[in-house]
């Protein structure tokens, strides 16, 4: 397995990278295309594997990745074998919502651990509309459904949903299945979450419109068009960037081409919280999502943060990546608390940080993370093959008083292909061993 040694950084890491693609974005996108009957072709560069590639090639779609492209075309047909969506929730989505409306019956399969994280919601709600959807009952959790997923034909109807914003896959599902329903697809939610899908349906004319956390899309739809579109850079994981600017002291990082819509720029209001000099300069749309190039300007002014549970759903950033956030405030003993009662990782996350002799604890609302006085302890971190834990680590190593040994470092290529590059680009000095 991989393992990442990274030396503490000696001078400030100056530069600005581009931000790797948003890989949600990019499936969602490729089913549509696939969708239009005609060539479509996404644009982007550093994009990871997508298993949708696969998936839609197992449905009789032509699809073609070279360099920084990845082109569809052709017609969905009946698969021969089970599709897999391997560890993407989105795809899984995705495909239950535009597999419930086809005229032959097919089977989803996946990881477990993200089948059994959000299928539950999808396949509630796509019956609710008609479809003919089953799952394997979970022993161990009885609320939820396991793989292998059946799909029979059925006819669509007209619905309304209410969801909360950690139910967004069952509103991926709802969207894509409402482009064949007879009637209106009506989605309520507590509050704005993310909002990848309505706005790209949005960006190819499509009949759906919104206001506030209410959506309202019309079907059937009679043709999709075909495009050529650049994905946006994630803002989740240009986090990771930026926390390496303000774990060392008087750097200025910049990440381009941010996505930044309303619902998914929290992140930038966590850094604001921290005391960060940011500067943020707005650009175009790409994929209905507005762009931005974002810069943190230094070390953070140096304040507590509390990321409540609607802002940590707006952040997009993962916990690992709030809580190195809240770890590198300077003011030493300051305590910062992350609201995310749902993370799976909480564990492996707490103890990424006390590798670096960071205090943290589990709380009831999250975890509670304490400022300590700089540099951070070298030593091993175990990240359990956690991609988001692995990024958070690299980024805090170079401000550690050593070189820092991140294992399992393998996982970060699976979402963020160039993140050592990008670091190395900046000024990191990080070796690969296998």
């Amino acid at each position: 397995m991989a393992r990442l040694v990274v030396h503490p950084a000696r001078e400030p890491l100056r530069g600005t990278v581009p931000a790797p693609p948003d890989a949600r974005t990019a499936e969602l996108a490729l089913l549509l295309g696939a969708l239009s009957g005609a060539r479509s072709v996404l644009r982007a560069r550093g994009l990871p594997s997508l298993p949708m590639q696969a998936a839609l090639t197992h449905l009789g779609l032509r699809v073609q990745r070279e360099r920084e492209e990845i082109a569809v075309e052709g017609h969905v047909s009946e698969p021969r074998a089970a599709i897999d969506g391997a560890g993407s929730l989105t795809c899984l989505a995705a495909l239950a919502g535009l597999l419930s409306a086809q005229p032959f019956a097919s089977e989803l399969v996946g990881h477990d651990d993200v089948v059994r994280g959000g299928m539950a919601p999808v396949a509630r709600v796509l019956r609710q509309r008609g479809a003919h959807i089953e799952g394997r009952l979970d022993p161990d959790r009885p609320r939820e459904i396991a793989p292998p997923i059946r799909i029979e034909p059925a006819r669509l109807s007209s619905t309304a949903c209410e969801l909360t914003p950690r139910e967004w896959p069952a509103k991926i599902a709802l969207l894509m299945s409402g482009l064949f329903a007879d009637g209106e697809t009506i989605i309520s939610e507590t509050m704005p979450g993310d909002d990848r899908a309505e706005r790209l349906l949005a960006a190819l004319g499509l009949p759906i419109e919104g206001a506030g956390p209410h959506l309202r899309l019309v079907g059937p739809v009679a043709s999709i068009p075909p495009f050529d579109a650049a994905i946006p850079g994630d803002g989740e994981l240009a986090a990771n960037i930026l926390l390496a600017g303000m774990a060392v002291p008087e750097s200025d990082v910049g990440v381009r081409d941010v996505g930044l819509s309303p619902a998914r720029r929290g992140f930038l209001d966590a850094l604001g919280q921290a005391g960060a000099r940011l500067m943020v300069e707005p650009k175009s749309e790409r994929c209905g999502t507005p762009i931005a190039d974002v810069r943190v300007l230094g070390a953070p002014a140096g304040r507590a943060i509390a990321i409540s549970d609607e802002l940590g759903l707006r952040a997009g950033a993962s916990l690992a990546a709030l809580a190195a956030m809240a770890a590198v405030v300077p003011v030493a003993g300051s305590e910062s608390e992350i609201a995310d009662t749902t993370a799976s990782n909480v564990a492996h996350v707490l103890a990424m940080l006390e590798s670096f002799g960071i205090a943290a604890r589990a709380s009831p609302r999250g975890i509670r993370v304490r400022a300590m006085e700089r540099p951070l302890r070298a030593g091993v971190i175990r990240t359990e093959g956690d991609a988001a834990v692995a990024m958070a680590a690299v980024s805090l190593a170079l401000g550690a008083e050593a070189p820092c040994v991140v294992d399992q470092a393998e996982s970060i290529v699976a979402s963020f292909p160039r993140f050592v590059g990008s670091l190395r680009a900046l000024g990191a000095n990080i070796d690969v061993e296998p």
